[in-house]
C-alpha cells in the first residue's frame, strides 16, 4: 500500500516515513476480513471511528492562512503530510511549507501543524480537475456543490426556512479541454498491465519481487517483464514501464540494465542513472561500515596505504634512502650513477648504461630525432616513460 501511495501522489523518497504513517492511520479505520469486518479502531476502544477528518490524502497541495495585512499574502501553499495525534482537535494536520519563489533551493523549511487549511484542488473528480497555485482565486468559502449540499441537509433535518437557488454562487461552466496526465503518455495495453500490478499487490500484500525475466523497447521506452511470486508458489510475470518499477527496486533494476541492457550511446540515460543508482548504493554502505565500526582494521589499513599513495614515485623514491648490495651502492637513476663511478675509481656503471643502450640500438627498439621534432598522435606517436633500473647480478 505505502508503495501505491507514493506513486499515486507523486510523494519523494523523503518522505516515505510519513507515508506510512498515513497508511496506518488508514488502516486502522477501515474494515478487515479478518477482524469479522470490524475496524481496528473500533476494537481497540470500543466506539465507532470518525473519519470526517480524512479530508485530505497524502501529500496533497493545500493552502495554509498566515495572518497578513493583504489577503493574498495570508495564504501560503504548502504539502499536507499526516494527522496531529495529541495536538489541538482531530482537525489539526502536519503540513511542510513549499518554497516561495526567490528562496535559495537548500532552504528547509520546518513542518508545521495547522487546523486552517483548504487544498489548492479545483474540480475534483472532474476530468477537468487542477491544482490552484494563485492566491487571488482562492478563499475558504464553500462552493456551490457544498452550499447545495449543506441546504438538503437543513431541509431534510426539518428546517422550513430555504435558501433560493438562484442565490447561490455560480462557477464557471466546464470547458472539454483535459488536463494533461499520465494517460497521454501510455497506451491502454501498458495501462492494463500496471493496474494488473496493483491489484496483485492490493489482492495480496505477500506477493514479492524475485527477478527481471526480460525487457524490450517500445516507442524508446523500455519495458521489463517482471517476476513476483507468493507464498503458495505461484508465480505472476508482468510487463512494467522501466519509470514505475525503479521506484520499488531501483538496485536490482540497476545491476540488470548494467548487464544486459546496451544502449546506442555509451553514456544513455539508462547507462548513466544505473551507474549513479549502483555508486549511491555502494557510498550509503561504505558509510554504514564507517558507522557501525565493521572491519575497523581493513578500513585503518587502507587508510595508511592511501595516504603513502598520495605522494610521488619521485618523492618515494628519495624517502627510501640509497641501497647496498654486496656491499656496492645501488644507484637509483642515471645521475647517481654518473656520480657513483668516480667514487668506486672505476666506470662499470657507465660501462653498464652504455652495453644496455648498444642492444637497445642494435635491436632496433629506439630512433633518434632532433629535438626540435614535432609529434602528433594522430600520426600514431605516444609518450612512453623511459627510465633505467639498477641492480647487481
Amino acid at each position: 500500500m505505502v508503495k501505491n501511495v507514493m506513486r499515486q501522489f507523486k510523494a519523494p523518497l523523503s518522505k516515505h516515513d510519513w507515508a506510512q504513517k498515513w497508511c496506518v492511520d488508514v488502516h486502522n479505520v477501515t474494515a478487515n476480513r479478518n477482524n469479522n469486518w470490524e475496524t481496528p479502531m473500533a476494537i481497540s476502544t470500543g466506539e465507532t471511528p470518525d473519519i470526517s477528518k480524512f479530508r485530505f490524502h497524502f501529500w496533497e497541495p493545500i493552502w495554509y492562512y498566515v495572518p497578513s495585512k493583504t489577503p493574498e499574502d495570508s495564504l501560503k501553499k504548502a504539502r499536507w503530510l499526516g494527522f496531529a495525534h495529541g495536538v489541538g482537535d482531530a482537525m489539526t494536520y502536519y503540513i511542510e511549507p513549499e518554497k516561495e519563489p526567490g528562496e535559495h533551493h537548500r532552504k528547509k523549511h520546518n513542518i508545521l501543524m495547522r487546523s486552517v487549511i483548504r487544498t489548492r484542488r479545483e474540480n475534483i473528480d472532474l476530468e477537468t480537475e487542477y491544482v490552484n497555485d494563485d492566491p487571488k482565486y482562492a478563499d475558504f468559502l464553500l462552493t456551490q456543490k457544498e452550499l447545495e449540499q449543506n441546504l438538503e441537509d437543513n431541509l431534510a433535518q426539518g428546517e422550513t426556512e430555504a435558501i433560493p437557488t438562484n442565490s447561490l454562487p455560480t462557477i464557471s461552466e466546464e470547458t472539454d479541454e483535459q488536463a494533461p496526465g499520465i494517460q497521454g503518455n501510455i497506451q491502454p495495453d501498458e495501462l492494463e498491465q500496471i493496474y494488473d500490478q496493483f491489484e496483485v499487490e492490493d489482492l495480496d500484500e505477500n506477493y514479492e519481487f524475485e527477478r527481471i525475466v526480460d525487457h524490450t523497447f517500445k516507442n524508446g521506452e523500455l519495458i521489463l517483464k517482471a517476476k513476483y511470486n507468493s507464498p503458495d508458489d505461484h508465480e505472476t510475470i508482468l510487463n512494467i514501464p522501466f519509470g514505475i518499477l525503479k521506484k520499488d527496486v531501483p538496485l536490482e533494476i540497476a545491476k540488470y540494465i548494467r548487464d544486459h541492457v546496451v544502449e546506442e550511446k555509451r553514456y544513455g540515460v539508462l547507462n548513466s542513472w544505473a551507474k549513479k543508482t549502483l555508486q549511491t548504493h555502494a557510498r550509503c554502505v561504505r558509510r554504514l561500515y564507517v558507522a557501525y565500526n565493521i572491519n575497523k582494521a581493513w578500513h585503518i589499513n587502507t587508510s595508511k596505504r592511501g595516504k603513502a599513495n598520495q605522494k610521488s614515485r619521485n618523492a618515494r623514491n628519495t624517502s627510501k634512502g640509497s641501497r647496498e648490495k654486496f656491499g656496492i651502492k645501488i644507484p637509483r637513476n642515471i645521475k647517481e650513477a654518473l656520480l657513483f663511478d668516480p667514487e668506486n675509481k672505476n666506470t662499470l656503471w657507465a660501462e653498464a648504461i652504455a652495453k644496455e643502450m648498444s642492444n637497445l640500438e642494435r635491436l632496433e627498439c629506439v630512433n633518434y630525432q632532433d629535438p626540435s621534432t614535432i609529434f602528433k598522435k594522430s600520426h600514431g606517436w605516444h609518450n612512453v616513460p623511459f627510465h633505467m633500473i639498477f641492480d647487481v647480478k
